[in-house]
């Protein structure tokens, strides 16, 4: 707190001096920060005049105003924090100081928002600011080409969707040639609605693939089984996992359906894997919650925004065994060419920082994924928002109809509601019960992000009703008022009491709760919350309470239901930072393998020393051939005679060995001397036949397209490890003990594998000049 009032002390030093100068005159600022910067001055220095310059800047802008919580705010982000504010302060305005001052380097500043819509929003609304002390903005929408977003990566500061920027960085380790590239870097990155995207999206992962192999036939076939069989007789479903497992008495059904003998037998291929994919889209995936079936194809429905995401596909095997499900045509198989997780690529960049509404059980989770601590940004006014108790109800028809009777109540007094649901499904039942008592209302249910804003935007408008899906994840604020109110009127909406907030139920995670309760009640204005619970809310079946025949036929009160049920929530955020860290302990294996491939990569691509790469991996190929065809402790168990071919096949000439003698040691160092010599001797033959202006492009060629040939391999087969390690829990094994020994043997055996490659290829492969 002391440091920020200096700082915000040192802004105000310069304020003055800022309002003076003239448009013209703010804009050269940021060549001569930029000077100030390659001399050497550290950011820190620079922070108060530039805050104060942004200022000024945004004070001349129509919309935006840079608040004392605001640079608050941004000297968080430029610290590297997760900063909560709260919405009605309009967090992403603290993005543009930091954003501005961090882009003085030269390094790329990207913001990452959950939708596409967001980030055109945020482009919009802040991006004028930054271009008006003439920083470039740029933001990544739709189906660009690749040209259209190298052009946005050029800009100072990148707006996108997480998934884009994920995609791109996968992308631009594909590449063929360096200048293919679309980023141009990963400087600093902040991650708007951070608890959803850094904590709640940390395991989605992004993933780059090619069309593969037509789909089997078993896919329909295992569809039809798993619908025969019976959930806790043939297989358990584990809801906290979010898995299936199949009993023995499922296995035999399956058998007996299939009409074949054991499931298990190597001449079947993975049928296994075909019926635990198929029972997972029968029991975990459900249409209208997870996904819908949007012209003739499976396509991911986002849970907390209800946006459709037409560019996800469900991973291993699901995908297509939902598609089996929902009888439509099962789609080619996809190889997989690159893949990262949120969290991995999130800790690639050289600074990260996010803004959120609520920290309340995320601040360990900060620290835990990404070494990130948390600070907490108070609103310039005081909060009058009245929380009132929960209302716990006996059933499911109870609770529905007491949130109409309240919506009703309220809405003749003229103050304005707004009702949160957890489904479309849920929000068209209780608009028919709104309509029944003559509440006319609007919905969000089946709208377009740009459709919602719309309807968001007049929440807070007298008698206004107003049903909202999984309102928490909005990233909105709500005003009093519309456009056409007065200050009477608004003065009136504060007499009524403000906004009443209605939750049809308290959710998993405490801080969509806080998220939702954030609705009601800008800083400043009044404001009220109400929840009700029913026993089938997910929360309170997790636990299964409480006994509903001991309620009543309206709602109740229930403190000590009250407690239990923030219980419930603290236990399962334990239970997520437990998961967390044992997803941890693997992901750090996968990125170690991950960058040490893209690094090599990277390196062959940039042409740096390739030649003499070249000679080692030749060198160890060949010492390999010697390792295996001069094994035992005598030289008449050799086999010369297959050594000579092996190197024949390899190096395409023949190859004279000596006659060697001595004891067994000597014979084996001459002879493995003589392979090399004859190695050395073949690539540089190679290299004269094929020529000096094209063999730069063949040894890039050549070794690129073997790393990427059994990387895709690599990653295929880790797959088939982690679902195979997971079968240790159930014995008793330690399964990341032995992820993390059999994926380091299988990365270093892929190693030799690409060495291989890249030899064989270099001597095996056509000419094809460039000319």
């Amino acid at each position: 707190m002391r440091a920020d009032r200096r700082m915000l002390d040192a802004v105000r030093g310069f304020e003055a001096a800022m309002e003076a100068r003239s448009d013209e005159e703010l804009r050269r600022l940021t060549e001569l920060f930029r000077r100030r910067v390659a001399e050497g001055e550290p950011l820190d220095t620079l922070l108060p005049e530039a805050f104060a310059t942004v200022r000024e800047a945004a004070r001349r802008e129509s919309d935006v105003d840079v608040t004392d919580a605001h640079l608050r705010g941004a000297a968080a982000l430029h610290r590297g924090l997760i900063a909560e504010m709260h919405p009605a302060e309009e967090p992403m305005t603290a993005m543009v100081p930091a954003a501005y001052l961090n882009a003085l380097t030269g390094e790329p500043v990207h913001v990452l928002t959950r939708d596409e819509f967001t980030a055109r929003r945020h482009a919009t609304r802040l991006g004028g600011v930054l271009e008006r002390l003439g920083l470039e903005t740029g933001v990544l929408i739709g189906d660009m080409t690749r040209e259209a977003r190298r052009a946005a990566y050029v800009a100072d500061v990148v707006f996108g969707v997480t998934f884009r920027f994920c995609s791109d960085y996968l992308s631009d380790n594909l590449v063929m040639a360096e200048d293919e590239r679309v980023q141009r870097g990963l400087g600093f990155a902040v991650v708007d609605e951070a608890g959803a995207l850094m904590i709640d999206d940390v395991q989605t992962t992004t993933v780059v693939s090619e069309i593969g192999d037509a789909p089997s036939p078993w896919i329909k076939t295992f569809a039809w089984v798993a619908a025969g069989l019976r959930r806790d007789v043939d297989y358990q479903v584990v809801e906290k996992e979010s898995r299936v497992t199949v009993s023995e008495a499922g296995i035999k059904r399956a058998e007996s359906l299939l009409g074949i003998d054991d499931l298990y037998n190597p001449n079947y291929g993975l049928l296994v894997r075909f019926l635990e994919s198929s029972l997972e889209a029968k029991e975990l995936y459900h249409a209208g919650e997870h996904y819908v079936v949007h012209d003739g194809a499976v396509v991911k429905l986002d849970q907390k925004s209800g946006t459709l995401d037409l560019t996800f596909h469900f991973g291993d095997g699901l995908h297509r065994a939902i598609e089996a499900k929902e009888g439509l045509p099962v789609s080619q198989d996809r190889q997989t060419g690159a893949e990262i997780t949120r969290w991995a690529y999130f800790r690639l960049y050289d600074k990260l920082a996010g803004l959120t509404g609520s920290v309340s059980t995320d601040r360990d989770l900060y620290r835990l994924l990404y070494r990130l601590d948390v600070t907490v940004i108070p609103p310039q006014v005081p909060l009058l928002r009245v929380d009132q108790a929960d209302l716990f109800c006996r059933s499911d028809e109870v609770k529905w109809r007491g949130i109409a009777d309240l919506v009703a109540e309220r809405h003749l007094r003229g103050q304005p509601v707004l009702v949160d649901v957890t489904s479309d499904e849920n929000a068209d039942m209780l608009g028919a019960m709104l309509e029944a008592r003559q509440v006319a209302y609007r919905s969000t249910a089946g709208l377009t992000p740009e459709e919602e804003a719309e309807i968001l935007a007049g929440v807070g408008a007298r008698a206004a009703v107003t049903i909202v899906v999984n309102a928490p994840y909005r990233a909105t604020h709500i005003r009093l008022g519309d456009a056409a109110s007065t200050a009477e009127d608004r003065d009136e909406l504060i007499e009524l009491g403000g906004l009443l907030v209605i939750g049809s139920e308290r959710r998993l995670l405490r801080r969509d709760d806080e998220l939702l309760a954030q609705l009601a009640g800008n800083p400043g204005e009044p404001g009220e919350t109400r929840f009700f619970m029913a026993p089938k809310d997910p929360l309170l079946v997790k636990e299964k309470m409480p006994p509903s025949g001991l309620m009543p036929d309206e709602p109740m009160y229930g403190a000590p239901l009250s407690r239990a049920s923030l219980k419930i929530q603290k236990n399962y955020a334990a239970l997520l930072g437990e998961k967390y860290k044992e997803m941890l302990s693997q992901y750090e294996i996968d990125e170690a393998h991950r960058a040490e491939v893209y690094r090599w990569r990277n390196q062959v691509l940039s042409g740096e020393d390739l030649d003499a790469e070249i000679r080692g991996h030749l060198t160890a190929v060949l010492d390999r051939y010697v390792s295996r065809f001069l094994q035992g402790v005598s030289p008449w168990a050799w086999q010369l005679d297959e050594l000579r071919t092996a190197l024949r096949n390899l190096l395409g000439r023949r190859v004279v060995l000596p006659e060697a003698s001595g004891d067994v040691t000597s014979q084996r160092d001459i002879l493995t001397a003589a392979v090399r010599q004859a190695g050395e001797r073949a690539l540089a033959a190679r290299m004269d036949e094929v020529g000096a202006e094209d063999w730069p492009r063949m040894r890039r060629t050549v070794l690129v397209g073997a790393i990427d040939l059994h990387w895709r391999r690599f990653l295929s087969e880790q797959r088939d490890l982690l679902e195979a390690v997971n079968l240790e829990t159930i014995h008793g094994g330690d399964p990341l003990a032995r992820y993390r020994k059999d994926s380091v043997d299988r990365f270093t055996a892929m190693t030799r594998l690409i060495e291989e490659k890249a030899i064989e290829e270099l001597f095996a492969a056509e000419v094809e000049s460039s000319q």
